[in-house]
C-alpha cells in the first residue's frame, strides 16, 4: 500500500489486490471511502507507489510483474490513462513528483542488477543508471530536496553489504556514497528529506541482529539503531512531522505493527495494531492526525489506522474477496421464514471471482440465503438462471479448467452434470420453455458454429444449428409459447436469428448491417413477438429489434457512445413495452432505456464509481423491474430494485399476520433507489381496505404498534436497523 493526504485532508490509497490481481485506488471524499481498480491486466500493481500532484490528482507508479515492466498511471477528470516505461526487466521501484508535477523514478534493473533512474520533467521519459558496482538497488526509495535535486537510498551488495545514498547535481552528475555497512545492511529503506534539506533514511539490518536503523545527514551521517528487540524493523516505511521523523514496521517476531516516533535524542516505540501476522508493507503518514496503511496477512485485508485525540483508530478498507461476476437474475416463489408466497422473490445465479465457483442467492422474505452450487476449480462462467413452472432453479454454466458446458438443477439439493465437453468455447445461455424442457445455446469452438442443446429423456442433445467458421458468439436462447427454441448469435459480422419451427432449423440476419451482435439478450412476450438488445461495435450503438411472429425483423437506436464492454439484458414490462439494462463502459454506470411510445427514454440506475457489469433484468408480477448487477468498484453483488415492488415491503401487519404490499396492508416504498450519497426517504403506510382497518385515533395506533425497519445488502448482511419515530398521519 501507499498511503497520501490531499489539500483537504482526505486520504488517498494504492494498493496491490492479490485477489484481482490488479492495481486499485482508494480514496476519501465527504467521509466516504471509494475505490476502483486502475489496471486490471493480470499481475499488475505491485511496488504501487502514489503520489498527489498539485490538484490533488493521483499518479501511481507499479510493477506488471506479467511483462517485467514498470507502468505509470495519472487520473485526470476521474479518467486514467496508463503509460508504460520504456525499460524493461525492472524490479523494485519508488515515486516522487516535482513542483512542476513531473515525475522522477528510482528502480532497479533486474538482468544486470543497477539502479536506475527515470523522469519525465522533459515531457517524455528519459532513463540514465545511477550505479552498477554490485547488486545494486533491489531495495530503493527516492525523494527530492528543496531544489527539486532527487536523492536515493538503496541498498547494495558489494564483497559486504551497505547502505547507499545518491543524488543528482544540477548538471546532471551522480554522486554515491555509503552512508552504513556490515552483515545484511539495508534489506529494506525508506528516505525523506526535510525543507532545510536534512536527509532522513530508515532501513533494516538483516541477519543475526534484524534490528530497525536510522541514519541522519546534516553537515554529515550519523546512524543508531531505533529498535532491536527480537526479528524487527522489517518494511520500514519514514515520515517527517515537519524535521521530526517517525517510522512505521513491522515486528516480525510477534507479527504486529510498530511505529517510532523520535522524541528528542530517544525514541518512543508503540504497538500501533497487536492483531496477529499484521503490519506487514506499512505506509505512514507523520503528525498529530498520523495514519498509516498496511496489509493483515492474517486476513489478507487492506488496513488503516487512523490517530486522533490521542487514541488510535482501525478500519478495515478492503477484505478482498470478489463476488457477482456473470450475474443472473430471475423471480419467482420465496420460500422460507417470514414468506409469504411472493411470486417476486429474487434468486441469483452468478460467480465467486475469487474461488471461481458458482453461486446462488435467494430471497426467502426477511434474509438471503445464500449456497455454492459447483466449487469446482474455475467454474461459473457464463452462469445462466432460469426457473421451472414449479420456481425450481436451473442453471447453464462453463467450467473453464476442463472446457465444459455444465448444468445444475436443484431438487432439494443440488446435482450438476456435463451437457458438452467436447465441443465448447465457454459463452452459454440458458432457457426452460413452456413444456418444461431445458435448453441451452452456446458456441461450438471446434466447427465455429452456433450450437444447441436440450435434455429430452434424461439425456442431452446436441447438434449445431447455424453458422460455420466464425459463428456463436454473445449467444442468447428464449423460447416461444410452443416450446420452440429461439437463438440469438454472431456470425462474422452480423447478427443472426436461428429458430426450430416443428423440427426443422432456419436462420436469417437481424439487420444487415455489420459489427453487430455484441452482448445480445433476447425474450419473447405473450404473443410470441421476439425482442433482441444488442451492440454495434464500430458505433457503439445500442439497438433493439423487434420481429412480430409473423416475421421480419425492424432495429432502432436505443443509445450511443457505448465502446468497450458490450452487456446488455431485455425484459418486457407491464406495459407491454420493453426495457433494457445495460453497462455504459464510458461513464462506468447501469443504465436502464424505457421504450415510450415508440420513443427511448435512457437513464442511470447506478452510478457509484465503476459499476453495473454482468445486468440481467427481470420483471414480477407486481411490474416492477429489479436488475442484478457487479459491482467492481466494491467487488459486491447488487441489485437494484423499482420503487414501488412488493419484494422490498415485506413485513407484518398490526394484526400479526406476515404479509406483503397490498396483503396485508403494509406498504414500503424507498425512494431514490438505489440509495446514493445524497441518502433517501423511507416510507411506511398502513391503508384500510387490505386487512388492516387503522382505529379511529391514530396517536393510540401509533402508541400501542411499533415499525421496524431491517436494511441489508445484497449478500444478506444486515446494514441497519430503524426504529422510525411514530408518525400518526
Amino acid at each position: 500500500a501507499s498511503l497520501q493526504r490531499d489539500s483537504a485532508g482526505n486520504l488517498h490509497v494504492a494498493y496491490y489486490d492479490t485477489d484481482l490481481e490488479a492495481l486499485r485506488y482508494a480514496w476519501q471524499s465527504g467521509g466516504e471511502w471509494h475505490f476502483e481498480t486502475v489496471d486490471a491486466s493480470s499481475w499488475c500493481g505491485w511496488f504501487s507507489t502514489l503520489a498527489l500532484d498539485s490538484n490533488d490528482e493521483p499518479h501511481i507508479l507499479y510493477r506488471d510483474v506479467s511483462n517485467v515492466r514498470a507502468k505509470y498511471a495519472v487520473r485526470a477528470n476521474g479518467v486514467w490513462a496508463i503509460e508504460t516505461l520504456p525499460q524493461t526487466d525492472v524490479g523494485a521501484m519508488d515515486l516522487v513528483l516535482d513542483a512542476q508535477d513531473a515525475p522522477h523514478v528510482s528502480m532497479y534493473y533486474t538482468p544486470s542488477v543497477d539502479l536506475l533512474y527515470a523522469t519525465k520533467a522533459t515531457g517524455s521519459w528519459v532513463v540514465e543508471t545511477v550505479e552498477t558496482t554490485g547488486n545494486t538497488g533491489p531495495a530503493n526509495s527516492i525523494a527530492l530536496d528543496s531544489a527539486g535535486r532527487p536523492h536515493i537510498s538503496y541498498d547494495q551488495f558489494d564483497a559486504v553489504a551497505m547502505l547507499r545514498h545518491a543524488y543528482r547535481t544540477t548538471n546532471g552528475v551522480w554522486i554515491r556514497e555509503t552512508v552504513d555497512s556490515g552483515p545484511a545492511v539495508a534489506q529494506y529503506t525508506s528516505i525523506a528529506i526535510t525543507p532545510g534539506d536534512e536527509i532522513h533514511i530508515a532501513y533494516q539490518v538483516g541477519g543475526a541482529t534484524d534490528d530497525l536503523r536510522y541514519a541522519k545527514y546534516r553537515t554529515s551521517w550519523s546512524t543508531e539503531t531505533v529498535d532491536s528487540v527480537g526479528d524487527t524493523g522489517v518494511h520500514p516505511e519514514i515520515a517527517l512531522d515537519g524535521t521530526n521523523p517517525e517510522i512505521a514496521y513491522q515486528d516480525a517476531t510477534n507479527g504486529t505493527l510498530r511505529l517510532a516516533i523520535r522524541n528528542g535524542t530517544s525514541w518512543n516505540l508503540e504497538t500501533v495494531d497487536n492483531a496477529a501476522v499484521t503490519g506487514l508493507l506499512p505506509s505512514n503518514l507523520a503528525g498529530s492526525s498520523r495514519a498509516i496503511a498496511y496489509y493483515s496477512a492474517a486476513t489478507t485485508s487492506l488496513e488503516l489506522a487512523t490517530y486522533s485525540a490521542g487514541r488510535w483508530g482501525y478500519r478495515t478498507l478492503d477484505e478482498g474477496g470478489n463476488v457477482g461476476t456473470y450475474s443472473s437474475i430471475a423471480l419467482g416463489p420465496s420460500a422460507g421464514p417470514g414468506s409469504s408466497g411472493s411470486a417476486n422473490s429474487p434468486r441469483i445465479a452468478y460467480q465467486d471471482a475469487v474461488h471461481e465457483d458458482l453461486r446462488f442467492a435467494s430471497w426467502n422474505g426477511t434474509d438471503w440465503d445464500l449456497e455454492v452450487v459447483d466449487n469446482a476449480t474455475s467454474t461459473g462462467f457464463f452462469a445462466s438462471l432460469a426457473l421451472d413452472a414449479s420456481g425450481e432453479p436451473h442453471i447453464a454454466y462453463y467450467d473453464s479448467q476442463n472446457d465444459d458446458i455444465l448444468y445444475a438443477s436443484r431438487n432439494g439439493t443440488w446435482s450438476s452434470e456435463i451437457v458438452d465437453g467436447v465441443r465448447t468455447d465457454g459463452e452459454s445461455d440458458l432457457a426452460i420453455a413452456p413444456d418444461g424442457t431445458p435448453m441451452i445455446s452456446y458456441r461450438d469452438q471446434l466447427g465455429g458454429s452456433c450450437r444447441f442443446a436440450e435434455k429430452v429423456g434424461g439425456s442431452w442433445s446436441l447438434l449445431p444449428v447455424d453458422g460455420s467458421g466464425d459463428g456463436g458468439y454473445a449467444t442468447a436462447i428464449a423460447c416461444d409459447s410452443a416450446s420452440e427454441p429461439h437463438i440469438l448469435h454472431r456470425w462474422g459480422s452480423f447478427l443472426r436469428h436461428a429458430w426450430r419451427d416443428n423440427g426443422v432449423w432456419q436462420g436469417e440476419n437481424v439487420t444487415n448491417m455489420p459489427f453487430n451482435g455484441y452482448g445480445n439478450d433476447i425474450t419473447i412476450d405473450a404473443m410470441d413477438d421476439i425482442h433482441a438488445s444488442f451492440l454495434r461495435r464500430d458505433t457503439g450503438e445500442l439497438y433493439y429489434g423487434i420481429r412480430p411472429s409473423g416475421g421480419g425483423w425492424s432495429v432502432e437506436v436505443v443509445d450511443t457512445g457505448l465502446f468497450g464492454t458490450w452487456e446488455t439484458s431485455i425484459a418486457i414490462g407491464p406495459d407491454g413495452e420493453p426495457r433494457i439494462a445495460y453497462y455504459d463502459p464510458s461513464g462506468k454506470d447501469l443504465r436502464y432505456a424505457v421504450r415510450n411510445g415508440g420513443a427511448w427514454e435512457t437513464g442511470t440506475i447506478d452510478t457509484d464509481e465503476e459499476v453495473g457489469r454482468y445486468p440481467s433484468l427481470a420483471f414480477g408480477s407486481d411490474g416492477y423491474a429489479r436488475v442484478s448487477y457487479h459491482d467492481p468498484s466494491e467487488r459486491l453483488l447488487r441489485m437494484a430494485t423499482e420503487v414501488g415492488a412488493s419484494d422490498v415491503a415485506i413485513g407484518s401487519g398490526h394484526d400479526g399476520v406476515s404479509g406483503t404490499s397490498g396483503a396485508s396492508g403494509l406498504s414500503l416504498t424507498v425512494a431514490p433507489n438505489p440509495v446514493g450519497t445524497e441518502g433517501t426517504t423511507i416510507r411506511w403506510t398502513s391503508a384500510s381496505g387490505q386487512g388492516d382497518v387503522l382505529p379511529s385515533d391514530p396517536a393510540d395506533y401509533a402508541r400501542r404498534n411499533t415499525l421496524s425497519i431491517a436494511i441489508f445488502d445484497a449478500s444478506g448482511r444486515l446494514i441497519r436497523s430503524l426504529v422510525p419515530n411514530a408518525n400518526p398521519t
